[in-house]
């Protein structure tokens, strides 16, 4: 699960940034290519620019198109844990519910998607301090979970993700104090099985601010993985990355929920934290690359907020595995109370 390229998006820690565009592509064949759809189907004879644009962390290439009646997102599909037309589905049907990119036009020969290009506004610091900011996160996870669900949408279990992700790390090269801690919070993961009364919605999976837009004074999705899940899974990872307290967790969820919050809501709210934590600090050390053996720091004193707004980029083992240790000493500390 490599989502570090889009966490990085989240370090100015006042914009919701998607794309970060980095230079001008003169002559590639898929430029062209998606310039010539562009006029062809979409009936643009005009392309004024085109950019390449980083900050899928699928290894997909997306372009920015602009002509004069509109701008574009051509994006050229690597598959990574997704086939193409799953993608396009998921593409689709935020297109259709209006919370995502239109969907123009796709192409399965050429693993190729137009959409159109949200253009991200900034996140004011007051805005960012209000409460306003917990509603508008709330309305854009309620939106995706009413969407109806279709039993040709995969189904996608917290669990199952978690023990295949700890497999890969396990098989990795590894000390055996993280192997220890790495097992340890597996059995606890698996000890909650049980323990939760699981619903069925339409879930992005990976809500990480990197797959979040805000423009308009309303937030859109992007890049979605698009599953029948547990609501909580997408809760609970908008909680993670944007609530620096308890409070701000429950601003969000009541803002969701529209009641009183119970105290098996907040139960259950802490306990998927800690499954998502766990989900990305795997991510997080079996994107490392090197062949050292890789060392979890339960010592570390700096939370996981303060850490993105720090880094200048999760770009390195180091960072990936200080991320991870970070994420692993959360959900350490929070399964003893």
């Amino acid at each position: 699960m490599k989502v570090f390229r889009c966490l990085f998006l989240f370090l100015s820690f006042l914009l919701i940034v998607s794309f970060v565009d980095t230079s001008k592509i003169d002559n590639s064949q898929e430029i062209n290519f998606a310039c010539g759809i562009i006029r062809e189907k979409l009936g643009n004879s005009n392309v004024l620019s085109t950019e390449y644009l980083s900050g899928g962390d699928s290894g997909s290439r997306i372009f920015k198109i602009i002509t004069p009646q509109n701008a574009y997102v051509a994006k050229f599909v690597k598959p990574y844990n997704i086939s193409f037309l799953e993608e396009e589905k998921s593409a689709r049907i935020l297109s259709d519910n209006g919370i995502g990119p239109k969907l123009y036009y796709s192409d399965q020969k050429n693993d190729l998607l137009i959409m159109s290009y949200i253009k991200p506004d900034p996140i004011t610091i007051s805005f960012r301090k209000s409460n306003d900011l917990y509603l508008k996160l709330s309305q854009i996870l309620e939106k995706i979970h009413s969407i109806p669900i279709d039993p040709s949408i995969a189904k996608k279990n917290i669990f199952d993700d978690i023990a295949r992700d700890a497999n890969k790390v396990l098989n990795k090269s590894i000390d055996e104090e993280t192997r220890k801690i790495i097992l340890k919070t597996l059995n606890y993961c698996n000890s909650k099985k049980t323990k939760i009364n699981f619903e069925k919605k339409i879930c992005h999976c990976e809500l990480h601010p990197g797959n979040l837009i805000f423009h308009e004074n309303n937030f859109f999705v992007i890049d979605s993985t698009i599953s029948e899940s547990d609501p909580y899974y997408d809760i609970a990872t908008v909680a993670i990355f944007w609530c620096f307290n308890k409070n701000n967790e429950e601003i969000l969820l009541k803002n969701y929920l529209k009641r009183e919050l119970t105290s098996e809501d907040l139960e259950k709210l802490e306990l998927f934290k800690n499954l998502v934590k766990f989900r990305y600090a795997l991510g997080s050390l079996i994107d490392c690359s090197s062949s050292d053996k890789l060392s979890i720091n339960l010592n570390i004193n700096i939370s996981l907020l303060d850490f993105l707004k720090s880094s200048q980029g999760i770009d390195s083992d180091e960072k990936k595995i200080q991320l991870a240790s970070i994420l692993l000493k959360s959900v350490n500390d929070s399964s003893k109370n």
